[in-house]
């Protein structure tokens, strides 16, 4: 099991959080246009993963934070060591399965289970034909906790047997610090019906070698290629007004 995105709130200055997203995990910063209400804003990336944001000022207090995708768990262990003094507003943990038919079994176990307990159910993606990749939620939309099953191969393109089960945790705000230092089990066990479903699961065995590989870091000469893809008339009325 594994984080899958972290988000929440530092109670340290925006400069020493700056100096461990570049030099503790290695991401080149790039400013950006501040939202809901923050005064400043970074993105971090590294090649080409998703970017880790980080936004500060105005009449909020510390930085929040925000990653999602493969690097989540990275980003969450170097955070919890070097600044554990902080409140946690989502944080989603994950376990991805390859067996073939885990996908019926997986969704089978999960209705059953809303069933029993009446709880919230919606589809979303291709069940009809079943060829795009398949979402289920379990839960309400607005409640805290939420389970999140999808055909996560069937999204990227690879191998059609690849599903994740996903606990989406939004903690409320008396909450937030205690889970800053909850393991990623104590988050998916944070309500007793999906510590339910994933004592049902358990027979099944989850892939915990599977990676999203990381996009190719793009070298100078493909950045220029695409710079001038992009932004070709621009640059001839640049070449033409400063005489080539």
């Amino acid at each position: 099991m594994k984080f899958d995105a972290y988000q929440g709130t530092l109670y340290h200055s925006p400069e020493d959080v700056l100096t461990v997203l570049e030099h503790h995990l290695g991401l080149e910063l790039h400013r950006m246009t501040p939202k809901w209400g923050y005064e400043a804003a970074v993105q971090g990336k590294r090649g080409q993963d998703n970017p880790v944001l980080a936004m500060w000022g105005s009449r909020h207090t510390g930085t929040w934070i925000a990653a999602q995708g493969y690097r989540s768990q990275e980003i969450a262990d170097v955070l919890r060591e070097l600044m554990p003094d902080h409140g946690v507003s989502r944080a989603d943990v994950c376990e991805d399965y390859t067996t073939p038919g885990c996908w019926d079994f997986i969704v089978t176990t999960a209705l059953s289970l809303a069933d029993e307990l009446n709880l919230a159910v919606e589809h979303q993606g291709d069940w009809h034909r079943a060829e795009k990749g398949r979402t289920l939620y379990l839960g309400s939309r607005d409640s805290t906790y939420r389970i999140c099953i999808y055909e996560k191969g069937k999204q990227l393109g690879t191998n059609p047997d690849w599903v994740r089960v996903e606990a989406r945790l939004k903690p409320q705000s008396r909450d937030k610090d205690r889970f800053s230092i909850a393991t990623v089990q104590q988050i998916a066990f944070a309500v007793p019906w999906g510590r339910e479903l994933w004592t049902r699961l358990g027979s099944l065995e989850p892939d915990r070698v599977i990676q999203i590989p990381p996009r190719p870091v793009e070298n100078l000469e493909s950045r220029t290629l695409n710079l001038v893809a992009q932004y070709t008339r621009t640059i001839l009325d640049l070449a033409e007004h400063h005489q080539g």
